[in-house]
Formats: C-alpha cells, structure tokens, sequence
C-alpha cells in the first residue's frame, strides 16, 4: 500500500528529523540545508540506496544512523517534512538583537 504525503510519520522518523532540523539550525545553516533538500528531493531513491550500500563501512563511526536514514527516505514525503521544519525554524532576526549580539563595527 503506497503512503499519501499527508500521512502521519512515526515517532521514530519525527525524532530523527526533529534532531537534524536542531542541528541545522544551531549551526545558522537553515537555508543551505533546504537548498540541498530541494536539490536531493528527485534523487531521493537514489540516496537511500547510498546510505545501504555504505552503511557497512560507515558502521564504526555513526553506528545505524545510514540505515535510519535510509528508511527515512522510502517514504516521499520525508523531505517535505524536514523542509517543513525548516522553514518553520527561521524567524526574522530583529536588527536591534542583530545589533546587540555583533556590536557596533
């Protein structure tokens, strides 16, 4: 049975993406993150069976995580998930805070 893109993700999906969004975001990288998600989005199947076929010699360093991720990518709307998160995750930068946190150069 196909999955609709509307289709709620499990926990575990949600986890995983919650966590790469956080991590994207503390890094201030919100909008290369989505420019590759959308770039990724046609080759999607492709990736997957990336992340399989090096998941064996990946395994030392990021344990299962390939393999998550490859199962993150069967469903179609994994992306537009996380793009989803991302876009969520951006707020306006207010230019007093911007001020404030730089100093005055």
């Amino acid at each position: 049975m196909a999955r609709s893109h509307d289709e709620v993700s499990s926990p575990e999906q949600d986890e995983v993406l919650h966590a790469l969004v956080s991590a994207v975001t503390d890094r201030h990288l919100e909008v290369p993150a989505a420019m590759l998600l959308e770039v990724a989005r046609p080759f999607h199947l492709l990736i997957q069976q990336a992340f399989l076929l090096t998941h064996p010699l990946l395994r030392p360093w990021v344990g299962d995580r390939p393999l998550v991720w490859a199962e993150m990518l069967k469903d179609d709307g994994a992306i537009d998930r996380a793009l989803r998160l991302l876009s969520g995750s951006r707020t306006p930068v207010d230019p007093e805070h911007r001020r404030a946190t730089q100093g005055d150069r």
